[in-house]
This record gives C-alpha cells, structure tokens and sequence, in this order.
C-alpha cells in the first residue's frame, strides 16, 4: 500500500480529523490532505513525526517487499562478512544491529530518492 494510502487509513483507525493531525504536525490542514492524496510527497522529517502520532516505526510505511530485499542484503552480506555464522542462531544483540541497520538504511534511501 501507498504512504499516502497508509496515512489516511492510520487517521481513520485512529479516529483523528484531519485537522487534529494538522495540529500535532504544525501544517495546514490542507497539506495533510495533499499527503494523504498523494499530491504532495511526505519529506523524512514529517513521516518520522507521522509514525510517532501513530506510533508505528516509520518502516511501516514502506512496502513488506522491499523491507525483505534489505534483511536478505544484509543478511547475505552479514554471513559472507563472517560476522554470523549461522542463521537459525544469531544472537539478540546481532538481531538488534540487524534490525537498526534496515531501519537506517531505509531512510537513507528515502533521502537519497528525494535527491
């Protein structure tokens, strides 16, 4: 699903108007309609903001396929780097940095994309 798609459908499961939205955000009240259209894009800094009023990670705004490319990058480039050997037992803290890497690789590509 779409970010702008996701967007109004968090508004709704969470029964706040537009315009409360706007208010947490600090924008028009029309913007947060233009995101939720798809008419104007959601920078990083009001996405993070958006996934904190809906507590959710900001990874969930993007698609479950390209979140698995990225675990399978990693997880390749983490077993051919020696740093786990074996996938069915890696430990918390590996799992942890694992987890913190995709999530930052994912807003860097978001950055990246928006250049």
């Amino acid at each position: 699903m779409e970010i702008n798609k996701l967007l109004k459908k968090l508004r709704i499961e969470n029964e706040f108007s537009q315009s409360d939205i706007a208010k947490r955000l600090g924008i028009s009240e029309g913007k947060v309609g233009h995101h939720e259209t798809g008419r104007t894009p959601v920078t990083i800094e009001t996405l993070n903001k958006y996934a904190e009023i809906y507590n959710v990670p900001v990874g969930y705004f993007y698609k479950e396929e390209e979140k698995q490319n990225y675990v399978d990058d990693l997880l390749k480039r983490l077993l051919d780097e020696k740093i786990i050997t074996d996938v069915d037992n890696i430990p918390d803290r590996v799992v942890n940095m694992i987890m913190n890497a995709v999530k930052l690789e994912i807003q860097m590509n978001l950055i990246n994309d928006k250049k």
